[in-house]
């Protein structure tokens, strides 16, 4: 998990850990503006918060009858 960096950090860590095969996913300030910088050949996955920190909350229950 790479999260916080800026995607020419990314784009180094991608190159030390290429020999590990490791998954890459990266988080933090990902926003959908920025989104298509982050996309690089070697991140596996991406998280972005942006999208659910605007939803507004939604109260909902779940009744289980007898």
């Amino acid at each position: 998990l790479l999260d916080n960096l800026t995607p020419a950090q990314v784009r180094r860590a991608i190159k030390l850990l290429k020999p590990t095969r490791a998954l890459i996913e990266v988080s933090g300030g990902i926003s959908e503006y920025n989104i298509r910088r982050y996309a690089l050949p070697g991140v596996h996955a991406i998280s972005s918060g942006s999208i659910t920190n605007k939803a507004p909350a939604l109260d909902l229950f779940l009744r289980i009858a007898p």
